[in-house]
């Protein structure tokens, strides 16, 4: 039995709970591929340590929307963004 997954096809809308222990690794990585997404992105119970903190700052720097309140975060973007010709960030 194979632990791989193939997406053929570009995924539609994707409205669906995940819920995950939080974590500073998972947290930055939903932190990244949210960042990448068009539409909003919601995560509950994000780990907010230093490290996650230096990718939402990251994200940011690029022109991204991030909101934080309480336990709660949320990533907004519309595709296609500006181009960025040179950005310096610190992602820890």
């Amino acid at each position: 039995m194979s632990n791989i997954l193939r997406i053929k096809e570009k995924i539609k809308n994707f409205k669906k709970t995940i819920k995950v222990p939080g974590d500073k690794s998972l947290s930055i990585r939903w932190v990244l591929f949210s960042s990448l997404a068009n539409g909003t992105s919601k995560a509950k119970n994000l780990l907010i340590s230093e490290d996650v903190m230096a990718a939402i700052e990251a994200v940011k720097k690029l022109g991204i929307k991030v909101n934080i309140k309480k336990k709660e975060c949320k990533i907004f973007i519309r595709w296609p963004k500006k181009k960025i010709s040179y950005c310096s960030i610190f992602i820890g």
